[in-house]
């Protein structure tokens, strides 16, 4: 009966035994070991009170105390009481392994690994922003601790996780050493490395363009923008390793603020860019107040550290639900104002913000223990591309996916926006051209009215003036007939003036004959004025097609060069050729006079040359001059020929009169 008793007890035990190493997790490495997630493989234990146990009480504590991790990542939330992690590590292989155990959270206070050999403690460290940087013996932005195992040697670990002020959410991961130190490190770097390096060149180019451009909201967008990067830079825990590692303080306190600067530049860049003040004033109202708390919710970060446990996480909460809020509102107010003129646009805009916003939306979710199930590492682990980073990688992706929308939506909007400026350059254009041939019509008919006043005013009183004079020269003898003689001359010489004058005034053979023939009666008048001067005359224009304001123009470029040549060249030879050529009407005044330096001639340039300038521009036409001292001088004026071509509505069937 003793024996059969005897056997049943170490049955039992067996039993026991075999129950209790069931419930054990277990982590085995073998030689070909080089990376586990150990989110799945692993027991927890939540602290009842807000004291904490003893690591040799809680190794002691029977299986039934912990209960298996329910999600594929650590989702602790804002926890107010410890928890306690255990498994055991089982080296299967013939020679010691060197491995490094990884929390990713570098935001995680206080932090605590128990390395247990039966119930000898080998190895105990901690870390946590708590404690300096500098203080941590492997330099890394996580909490990298080592663990040596000896052939076929197995040990418990135990994690103790303190309370915190965000989140106690991590992944857990065991390493082989040497690979965590070379081919992880290296992954990560280049990651870590090309997400800032496109977000530097990014802001380089929206600084750039902010500073040409001056436009304000893009001035938000840019400061929105080095915020993400800021918070990625201070979440992931690179701003404590390489910034302010000698101020835990700084690290408590970094992201927190980060987050709500970056909330509320992301508003008023949502509140500018959509005007809500004048177009949305409701939005305009939900925002202002958004913007309001969270900067009150800036100067309660600044003392966060200070601050009761039950205060900091009613902060998390409140901080969560206003970006929950605003995220709403962003998506409604994108949906609003699409309409078949922005729905382009918006839809681009909106699918630019989506997953960058996705990936915030799930981390706040996660965050609030709403959303257990989803660990994107774990996923990215199991595809063979693993990714230590404590920030939602979702997150990160979304923020690099913005950037190229973001610049195809600005480049084809610049676009957009540089057709609409040329069009209403072209109309400016078209106004002031439409402006200066009214301008230059106006003149000639002032000068036509002016030229009849002189005509049938002052010339008939000179004229009698003349004739009273004449009789009184008559009706004179001695010095007072040579008196009235030289007034007669005197008033001769004051009417062929007046006559020159009037008769320059308006171009009377313009109406009269036409372009050609106004140009042949300039170019005679110059013969019968010098003589001595052999004039060349040649026109080929279309004449009866040209438009009334080019007929006008025409005539008065050709005047102005032709009396500029008789009164300043003092050449023997002039030369004048209108020729339509390729398109273009040219003009050639050529002559072999005494020159002169055309830029010293530019700085004190007379009206003559001032108005051909003029009404060559008026023409779209361009001109050139070509002289230099003792060697003449050339005057070429080119024309596009459908500047001076009348439209076919405006061509008459008969010739056409001017006013």
């Amino acid at each position: 009966m003793n024996t059969k008793m005897l056997w049943a007890a170490v049955w039992i035990l067996a039993v026991a035994t075999t129950l209790k190493a069931e419930r054990m997790a277990s982590i085995v490495v073998d030689s070909s070991f080089t990376r586990a997630l150990l989110n799945a493989q692993v027991v927890v234990l939540e602290e009842k009170t807000a004291a904490s146990m003893p690591a040799d009480s809680v190794l002691k504590l029977p299986d039934s105390a912990f209960i298996p991790l329910s999600s594929k990542s650590f989702l602790f939330g804002l926890a107010e009481t410890s928890r306690w992690i255990r498994f055991s590590l089982v080296n299967n292989s013939l020679n010691p392994r060197h491995l490094f155990l990884e929390i990713a959270n570098p935001n995680l206070r206080r932090i605590k690994v128990y390395q247990y050999w039966g119930d000898f403690l080998l190895q105990s460290d901690s870390a946590g922003i708590d404690f300096p940087y500098r203080q941590r013996h492997i330099e890394a932005q996580n909490f990298l601790m080592p663990v040596h195992l000896r052939p076929s040697d197995t040990i418990v670990c135990l994690i103790y996780v303190a309370p915190s002020y965000q989140p106690a959410n991590f992944d857990l991961y065991l390493w082989q050493r040497n690979y965590r130190m070379t081919a992880q490190a290296t992954r990560e770097s280049l990651a870590l490395g090309g997400f800032f390096l496109v977000h530097f060149i990014f802001l380089m180019l929206l600084v750039a363009v902010s500073l040409s451009f001056r436009i304000r909201e893009l001035w938000y967008y840019t400061i929105y923008v080095l915020l993400g990067a800021l918070f990625v830079f201070s979440d992931i825990g690179l701003g404590y390793r390489f910034v302010w590692s000698n101020v835990p303080y700084l690290q408590k306190i970094m992201t927190f603020l980060i987050v709500n600067l970056y909330t509320i530049f992301g508003t008023q860049f949502i509140r500018v860019y959509f005007q809500t003040r004048k177009r949305h004033p409701r939005f305009d109202q939900i925002f202002f107040i958004a913007i309001g708390i969270s900067s009150a919710f800036v100067l309660f970060v600044l003392f966060l550290p200070l601050l009761p446990l039950k205060f900091v996480y009613l902060l998390n909460v409140l901080q969560y639900a206003l970006f929950l809020v605003c995220s709403v509102l962003f998506v409604t107010l994108f949906l609003r104002t699409m309409n078949r003129k922005t729905r382009y646009w918006s839809a681009w805009f909106l699918l630019g913000f989506s997953l960058h916003g996705a990936g915030i939306v799930l981390t706040i979710l996660q965050y609030m223990r709403l959303l257990p199930h989803y660990s994107l590492p774990s996923w990215l682990f199991e595809m063979g591309v693993p990714l230590s980073f404590y920030t939602q990688t979702l997150m990160m992706a979304g923020m690099i996916l913005e950037i190229p929308i973001v610049l195809f939506i600005a480049f084809t909007r610049f676009k957009y926006i540089l057709k609409q400026n040329e069009r209403q350059a072209g109309k400016l254009a078209e106004l002031r051209a439409n402006s200066m041939n009214d301008l230059l019509l106006g003149v000639e008919s002032e000068r036509r009215r002016l030229s009849q006043d002189l005509h049938d005013g002052l010339s008939v009183n000179l004229a009698a003036m003349k004739m009273k004079a004449n009789l009184m020269e008559m009706q004179s003898e001695g010095k007072a007939r040579d008196a009235w003689r030289e007034m007669m001359t005197d008033l001769e010489t004051a009417y062929d003036e007046l006559r020159r004058i009037s008769h320059n005034l308006p171009p009377k053979s313009l109406f009269r004959v036409g372009l050609h023939g106004a140009l042949e009666e300039i170019v005679q008048r110059a013969r019968m004025l010098r003589p001595e001067m052999s004039i060349m005359y040649h026109n080929n224009l279309p004449l009866l097609r040209l438009s009334k304001h080019a007929e006008v123009n025409l005539y008065r470029i050709t005047l102005e060069l032709l009396n500029n040549a008789l009164k300043h060249s003092e050449a023997t030879q002039l030369s004048i050729q209108w020729l339509l050529h390729e398109g273009e009407a040219v003009l050639t005044v050529e002559d072999n006079g005494k020159g002169f330096a055309p830029d010293k001639a530019a700085v004190g340039e007379g009206i003559g040359l001032s108005n051909v300038h003029s009404r060559v521009a008026v023409l779209d036409g361009t001109l050139s001059i070509d002289s230099r001292p003792g060697h003449g001088a050339t005057f070429v004026a080119r024309l596009p020929e459908a500047s001076i071509l009348a439209k076919e509505e405006e061509r008459p069937e008969k010739k056409r009169s001017f006013f």
